[in-house]
C-alpha cells in the first residue's frame, strides 16, 4: 500500500452531517467559520492542546484538554469560543455563538447612536442680503445648531462693495440677532480677502442666555487700520480705427 495514502485523512460523510447538534441551544457547528469582523476561533478551529474553560453561566471549569472541552460544549448544544488567544493557556467559553454575535452587533449599534458626529455647515450672505432671505438662512442655521452642527457664515464682497466694508459687518450683526442668542461664536469674525466669516457653534448645555450678548460680540466694522484689497484692474480695450 502506498504510504502516502495511509497518512491521508479519510472523510466521514455521516459524521459531518450530524455535527450540527440538535440538543440544547442547537447552535453547535464544528465547521462554521468565524465572523471576519470578530475573528473568534470556535470549536475545531481551536488548535491549542489545553485551554482554560469558562462555563455557559460564567463558572470557572479550570484547565481542560481542548477535545474534552469541545465535547462538553457539543453535549450542551453550544459552541466552544476562544475569548483570549494571548493568555497562557488560552481562555475559551462555552456559549451560543450565534446569540453572542447578535448581542455584540446590538451593542455596536447602540454605541454608534451615542456617538456625536459634528459637521460644519456653511451659509453664504451678501452685504445687501434682503430681510426675508436673511431670516430664511437664519432659520436654517438654527436647525443646524439644534442638530449639534457648527455653521460657518460667510459674507462675500464684490466690486464696489469693498469700498464699504462696514455694510457686511452690519449684515452679520443683523443675522446674529435673528439667532436669538441660541449660538456661541467659536471663530471670527474675520476678514480674509474679499470674505468676512464667522463660525457659530451650539451653546453648551445649561448655558444661561443673555439677550443681545451674541450681537454685542460682533463689531460694526472691520478692525482699525484694515484696508480692503484693491479692485481688479481692467485691461484697456483695443479699438479699431
Amino acid at each position: 500500500m502506498d504510504p502516502l495514502k495511509e497518512d491521508r485523512p479519510i472523510s466521514n460523510p455521516s459524521s459531518s452531517s450530524s455535527s450540527g447538534g440538535s440538543g440544547g441551544g442547537g447552535s453547535f457547528n464544528r465547521d462554521r467559520r468565524p465572523d471576519s469582523k470578530n475573528a473568534h476561533l470556535i470549536n475545531r478551529q481551536i488548535r491549542a492542546s489545553y485551554i482554560r474553560v469558562i462555563g455557559k453561566d460564567g463558572e470557572q471549569l479550570g484547565i481542560l484538554d481542548t477535545r474534552q472541552a469541545r465535547d462538553l460544549a457539543e453535549g450542551l448544544g453550544l459552541d466552544l469560543v476562544m475569548m483570549s488567544a494571548t493568555s497562557d493557556p488560552p481562555v475559551c467559553k462555552i456559549m451560543d455563538y450565534g446569540k453572542f454575535k447578535y448581542e455584540e452587533k446590538k451593542k455596536a449599534q447602540v454605541a454608534k447612536k451615542k456617538q456625536v458626529h459634528v459637521e460644519v455647515k456653511e451659509v453664504q450672505l451678501r452685504p445687501k442680503t434682503d430681510v426675508h432671505d436673511l431670516q430664511h438662512k437664519a432659520n436654517s442655521t438654527l436647525k443646524f445648531l439644534e442638530d449639534g452642527n457648527k455653521t460657518k457664515v460667510t459674507v462675500f464682497y464684490r466690486g464696489r462693495e469693498l469700498q464699504n466694508l462696514a455694510l457686511g459687518w452690519e449684515t452679520l450683526q443683523e443675522f446674529a440677532g435673528l439667532l436669538n442668542d441660541q449660538a456661541v461664536i467659536e471663530g471670527g469674525p474675520k476678514m480674509e480677502g474679499k470674505r468676512l466669516w464667522i463660525l457659530f457653534a451650539p451653546p453648551p448645555p445649561g448655558k444661561k442666555v443673555t439677550p443681545g450678548a451674541l450681537v454685542a460680540q460682533i463689531p460694526s466694522g472691520p478692525p482699525a487700520g484694515y484696508s480692503a484689497p484693491p479692485p481688479p484692474q481692467r485691461r484697456p480695450g483695443t479699438f479699431r480705427r
